[in-house]
């Protein structure tokens, strides 16, 4: 992780042609928290890695999420992970590719 006090772990990686895909658990150090806030973080390169774009928060949220795993297709981008925040679920999101939004595939109980 690029984030200063923060620790980035579990990275996951998929690539196709230039296009390379990036995604990890950080752990968000926030004021009055021992533990941190377990965050699904995502980037792309589309040089071959040579840049790499904003680092986008993928679960944002209060509660853990952790173990991401990346995949694409040629036509879109799918992260998925597993969310703790309020029961074990896994979380699925896509973005099609030279965009930046993602949609959410839905949340399931792992």
């Amino acid at each position: 992780s690029a984030n200063t006090g923060h620790q980035g772990r579990c990275p996951t990686i998929a690539a196709n042609l230039n296009n390379i895909f990036v995604a990890w658990t950080d752990s968000s150090f926030n004021s009055g928290e021992v533990f941190g806030n377990d965050e699904i973080f995502y980037r792309r390169s589309t040089d071959g890695g040579i840049t790499f774009e904003d680092t986008i928060n993928l679960s944002n949220n209060i509660g853990r999420s952790t173990k991401p795993t990346i995949s694409t297709n040629g036509l879109s981008v799918y992260v998925a992970w597993q969310d703790l925040a309020v029961l074990a679920m896994i979380t699925i999101n896509k973005c099609q590719f030279r965009r930046t939004v993602w949609t959410s595939l839905g949340r399931y109980f792992s």
